[in-house]
């Protein structure tokens, strides 16, 4: 499958649950495309999502950014807080 219409299949899913990028987060998952699955990196987005409290109509670049990092990134200063106490 091609990076558009991976990027294609994406879009869809996103649309369909609801959602929609603005043109930042849109730039950004176009730019990873080669690298990273879209479709993967939106579903994570929005399972991320439905966990909020205040469900954003719009998906911006920054929440997509936070999505693809690594998850180990992400908990280590948890990690580190949790050894303090």
């Amino acid at each position: 499958m091609s990076e558009t219409e991976r990027l294609q299949r994406a879009i869809q899913a996103t649309i369909a649950a609801g959602y929609q990028l603005d043109s930042e987060a849109f730039s950004f998952l176009s730019a990873i495309a080669s690298t990273d699955d879209p479709a993967e990196v939106m579903k994570k987005a929005v399972q991320r999502i439905e966990t909020l409290g205040t469900k954003p109509t719009f998906i911006d670049k920054d929440f997509l950014e936070a999505t693809v990092r690594k998850p180990e990134t992400a908990e280590y200063p948890r990690m580190l807080h949790n050894k303090q106490a």
